[in-house]
């Protein structure tokens, strides 16, 4: 009697396991069926509002600062296009198409800054490290530059748009280790997951709509800006090299009236940016600085 009693407590034990298993089984498979990479980039406010153009021209702070001349050369928008063998599910709410995978989710539409974009969800360690995107059309030819962005060149040899430094951020907002090759008109993004809260979020992103483009400086740099000397001046310069090929040259020499303005965003725990400004048919390049609000994808 004594052993059937055991032999009732063992089973009741077992039993008790399969039940806490088969919870978990069924709350792994719950979480399964929740993976939704939409969400995911709209819960990071990555999308533009639906309101908006697709190039309608970024509202900057303040008045455009000055006018130079320069070889210029047209700034025109460009498709990303990801390169899959799942079909894109276009969501009409999102304005945004969707790619969904076991492992990754790929969204694609206009991005925060009212330019094109695409962003890759890794959904865990399955997932690949790397995804391609074709960028504008098989004319267009792609260089990294030392930044890590990518200069967008049309069939004719021009300047066109670029692609802004790649970055990639786990669940925790924790910046991951990311970066950029080239082949052709295909740029690939390497994604270093290692260590990461699932999901990932990663893009790439172009910096020009039609006729203007956009620079972003982090806190760091926009400190450094604000506070004049040769660090400010090094980030100044290199986010205006961003700007020459396809906006003209001009922001370097004004640097003093982007300093105020980037005074103004760091008190504040903002960013300072330039948005450039050139149209197709003129001889002339614009720019403008900006603050950029905290909290955006590109001041964290």
């Amino acid at each position: 009697m004594k052993l059937n009693r055991k032999r009732a407590a063992l089973f009741g034990v077992a039993m008790s396991a399969v039940m806490v298993l088969g919870a978990g089984g069924f709350a792994q498979a719950a979480e399964q069926e929740k993976f939704d990479p939409l969400a995911a980039v709209q819960d990071r406010a990555l999308l533009a509002a639906v309101s908006q153009a697709p190039n309608e021209q970024r509202p900057a702070q303040g008045d455009l600062r000055e006018v130079v001349p320069s070889e210029q050369t047209p700034v025109a928008a460009v498709a990303i296009s990801p390169i899959s063998e799942t079909t894109a599910v276009y969501d009409t709410v999102a304005d945004a198409s969707v790619i969904s995978e076991a492992s990754y989710g790929i969204v694609t539409g206009t991005g925060a800054e009212n330019t094109s974009a695409s962003f890759v969800v890794i959904r865990d360690a399955s997932a690949p490290t790397s995804h391609d995107f074709a960028i504008g059309d098989p004319g267009t030819t792609l260089a990294v530059a030392e930044d890590g962005s990518v200069i967008v060149t049309d069939a004719h040899g021009q300047a066109i748009n670029y692609l802004m430094a790649p970055w990639a951020r786990d669940a925790n907002n924790v910046e991951l280790a990311t970066h950029y090759t080239v082949a052709d008109n295909v740029v690939t993004q390497h994604v270093d997951t290692t260590g990461a809260v699932f999901p990932v979020v990663a893009d790439p992103t172009t910096g020009c709509g039609t006729g203007w483009c956009s620079v972003y400086f982090d806190h760091a740099e926009t400190k450094a800006i604000a506070a004049g000397g040769p660090t400010g001046a090094g980030a100044l310069t290199a986010g205006c090299a961003l700007l020459n090929p396809v906006v003209g040259a001009g922001c370097a020499i004004v640097g003093g009236a982007i300093a105020a303005v980037a005074l103004g965003a760091d008190a504040n725990g903002n960013c300072v940016g330039i948005v450039g400004y050139g149209f197709p048919g003129t001889p002339y390049g614009g720019w403008n600085p900006f603050i950029e609000n905290q909290g955006s994808s590109h001041c964290p």
